[in-house]
């Protein structure tokens, strides 16, 4: 049993087209989204009926013209999650790709 889910990908733009790109996916997601560093965000997602919430973090990291994204979102409550924090997870980089016109 989990109630989190954690991936990463490089994507092959420079850091700060995908630092922009990632603010906004977050914004469209609607999961209110905070820099918490130089690169870095958190936001948080809100369920619709019991209003349970889950804390998703973006990390990028720049490597050599590219931009390594890591991705975790965790649930605040209960020890499943139903898949919810996988389907974060898949929705942040489909958004992304979006965003990047990828």
């Amino acid at each position: 049993m989990s109630n989190q889910s954690s991936e990463e990908r490089v994507v092959r733009r420079p850091p700060m087209e995908v630092r922009d790109a990632s603010r906004r996916a977050l914004s469209n997601l609607r999961w209110h989204p905070s820099p918490s560093g130089p690169d870095s965000f958190a936001a948080v997602w809100t369920s619709r009926f019991f209003h349970f919430q889950d804390d998703v973090s973006v990390n990028l990291l720049p490597e050599r013209g590219t931009t390594r994204v890591r991705v975790k979102s965790v649930s605040r409550v209960g020890r499943y999650d139903f898949g919810q924090n996988a389907r974060h997870v898949r929705q942040f980089f489909d958004e992304l790709e979006r965003e990047l016109g990828s």
